[in-house]
């Protein structure tokens, strides 16, 4: 599972890295689930959740505010119910000696 979750990070930071705004892991016990925003090109953003290892938006909207209330919406709601999500600022991807 820890593998499979560094590999996926490892593709969304190698994908998103210049247009990623904010992301968030939340774990329950040994399941893990992410939350990102996103900046498009249009200058517009995107929240997409990611439940095992399908990545699914689940807001859009013209201004950050907006993708942050819905991000704060369904990270509220996996806390409330007892996951723990913490905010990722930097990844650092290293090889295992």
């Amino acid at each position: 599972m820890a593998l499979f979750l560094c590999l996926n990070l490892f593709s969304l930071v190698s994908e998103a890295s210049e247009k990623l705004y904010e992301f968030y892991l939340c774990s329950n016990k040994k399941v893990v689930r992410s939350l990102r925003i996103e900046l498009l090109e249009d200058s517009s953003c995107q929240t997409t959740y990611s439940k095992a290892g399908i990545d699914k938006v689940i807001g859009s909207g013209m201004h950050i505010e907006s993708c942050q209330k819905f991000l704060n919406n369904v990270k509220g709601n996996l806390e409330a119910v007892g996951w723990e999500c913490r905010k990722i600022d930097s990844v650092n991807i290293s090889e295992a000696q």
